[in-house]
């Protein structure tokens, strides 16, 4: 939760890797990124509030670590002369196309940056698919939670192109997210709820950063009034690596009151009223990475393979050796008999939803909480 800024000052220092993170957007070959264009982003929060940065370079590397863009310094101006998209966000600048080298496949983008003049430099490393244009007309089209390269290099999906795998694991992705009813990958939004009369407000999704906030007063012309997003704590405290309680499953925001030691005393709250507050800022479900906005679950690698997998041999789901809903449940060597465990005993166990409960165990996990499709 932000109770503060957390500032990244001092003199130049090492390089501070934050990792590869699992985000894994695309990018259709010979697509231009840019900011009216914004596939491949970087964004900076902290204290639960997105902030801008003093400096910021992109280079691209393919899945073989050959560079295809080299450090490239991304101009933070609002466009049309930079690439800012809002405070604390921006877009990448590049076209992959087969002239300059570009081919299909995972890429990793490796931003470096400077929160501060004289800070120390920090990096973040994010994958990303450049598509191919058979099946994906925009990189927007495409929602991945694991990368091409992975899956491919295991003996399942070896012989499988690029292009395939990538509809695989597209079709794959969204099957988790129809599941689950969260999104993995941090998403700009604006999001509208009602108030309640009170100083806290249960939100859909968990938050990253906000950045910011307002209210429709309906007893003045339907005025819209812009909240001191200051005045907020941001629950978002699993991307400082606290998770009891977990923040994901009970995101909020809420006034700041005098029983936080040290801090400004606001006494506010959201008027009671429908759909009367506004929250513009990223969301999603993410790990903690060190990074400022997490990482996509490393675990959902194996449950994309899983659906993945079962689509490839079976894509409408006909083939009763490939897609009962359960395991084996019995088998016979000699007359070559299998027994699958049914629809009615796969689902026996609770919270069942594909039947495979080791894939379930790991769903149950990820599931959206039912409070937050009522907000």
């Amino acid at each position: 939760m932000g109770l503060g800024p957390r500032v990244d000052a001092g003199a130049r220092g090492p390089l501070s890797p934050c990792g590869i993170t699992g985000l894994v957007p695309g990018v259709v070959l010979s697509e231009a990124v840019s900011a009216d264009n914004p596939l491949i982003t970087f964004e900076y929060q902290t204290g639960g509030l997105l902030t801008d940065i003093f400096s910021l370079t992109l280079q691209v590397l393919d899945a073989s670590g050959v560079q295809k863009l080299a450090a490239t310094t991304i101009n933070l101006n609002d466009p049309p002369v930079g690439s800012r998209l809002g405070i604390g966000r921006y877009a990448g600048v590049f076209t992959p196309t087969t002239g300059s080298g570009w081919a299909t496949g995972t890429h990793t983008a490796i931003w470096r940056y400077r929160v501060v003049s004289g800070g120390v430099e920090k990096a973040v490393r994010r994958r990303f698919e450049v598509l191919d244009a058979t099946n994906f007309v925009t990189g927007a089209e495409y929602v991945g939670y694991a990368d091409t390269s992975e899956l491919r290099a295991n003996a399942q999906f070896s012989s499988l192109t690029v292009a395939q795998t990538q509809k695989l694991v597209d079709s794959a992705s969204r099957k988790v997210e129809t599941l689950t009813g969260r999104f993995f990958e941090p998403r700009y939004l604006t999001s509208a709820y009602s108030g309640k009369g009170a100083g806290s407000l249960l939100l859909g999704h968990p938050i990253i950063g906000l950045a910011s906030a307002f209210e429709f007063a309906s007893g003045l012309a339907d005025a819209l009034f812009e909240i001191d997003r200051t005045a907020l704590l941001v629950y978002n405290r699993h991307l400082e690596g606290m998770f009891d309680p977990d923040d994901r499953n009970d995101p909020r925001v809420e006034y700041a009151t005098d029983l936080i030691p040290g801090r400004i005393i606001w006494q506010g709250a959201f008027t009671d009223g429908s759909k009367n507050v506004q929250l513009n800022g990223l969301f999603g479900y993410t790990d903690y990475d060190g990074s400022p906005t997490g990482r996509t679950p490393k675990q959902l690698t194996q449950v994309i393979g899983y659906f993945a997998a079962h689509e490839q041999l079976d894509p409408f789901g006909l083939d009763v050796s490939v897609s009962a809903p359960g395991r084996v449940k019995a088998a016979r060597t000699r007359d070559q008999a299998i027994e699958f465990a049914s629809g009615a005993g796969a689902a026996a166990y609770q919270g069942a939803i594909t039947g495979d409960r080791v894939v379930d165990d790991y769903l149950l996990t990820l599931l959206r909480p039912p409070a937050m499709f009522a907000v």
